[in-house]
């Protein structure tokens, strides 16, 4: 098992590292090394899985940090969009690495209506670091195998065709042209015998101030 020091030292790392990368120009030195003291912090730990929730980013049972202001904490918005554990393998690279940080500093805002972190973290096709995340349905994506990730798939997919429609190459099909199909009738038509439209007319009539509505509203009906 990782040490819980190492591992610690590596998640506090991370908040120092986005810190850097929000005050400094990506070609500058404090952001280069920045990410760089990440990299060999993870790689020092070795192998190891963190356990997500609200508050903390666990190690086991042991927390490895605490943030109750959800304003504060680099991981709620994970927790939020479903993301339960991140497994950092012995393989873990460097542009792995600088993927899951550029991940980590999306924005809310920058979030579309149907999109979430967790999505980002799945578009980011990584390899050396494993998530588990729920689907929403109480069920653990990892636990769902290749199906659990063909879902995703299709949902990222759905939520891509709806922001952006795009018309069919096919020519429509007009209800006039020769080849149309004949149109169905109605499941609401109604059947009605004489004897019951003059009854329906005679009890409207009743109530009607004007003879003409009566009758055009018949007209309308059947």
């Amino acid at each position: 098992m990782a040490s819980p020091e190492l591992v610690r030292d590596f998640v506090l790392q991370i908040e120092k590292t986005l810190a850097a990368r929000r005050l400094y120009h990506a070609n500058s030195a404090p952001y280069r090394e920045a990410g760089e003291k990440l990299f060999e912090k993870c790689s020092t730990a070795g192998a190891f899985t963190l356990r997500v929730g609200p508050l903390d980013l666990f190690l086991d049972k042991t927390s490895m940090i605490n943030r109750p202001k959800r304003e504060e904490s680099f991981f709620y918005p994970l927790y939020r969009d479903g993301l339960r554990e991140l497994t950092f393998t012995d393989e873990i690279s460097a542009d792995e690495m600088t993927a899951l940080i550029t991940v980590l500093e999306i924005n809310e805002r920058n979030l579309g209506a149907a999109d979430d972190m967790v999505n980002h973290l799945w578009r980011a096709e990584l390899t050396t670091i494993q998530h588990r995340a729920t689907d929403g349905i109480g069920e653990a994506e990892g636990d769902a195998g290749e199906g659990g990730a063909e879902l995703r798939r299709q949902i990222i997919e759905l939520t891509q065709r709806v922001a952006s429609p795009v018309l069919p190459d096919s020519e429509l099909r007009y209800a006039n042209a020769p080849d149309a199909q004949p149109v169905q009738p109605s499941v609401f038509d109604l059947h009605v015998s004489d004897d019951e439209i003059a009854a329906l007319r005679a009890e409207i009539g009743d109530t009607a101030r004007d003879d003409s509505l009566v009758e055009r509203f018949i007209e309308i009906l059947f």
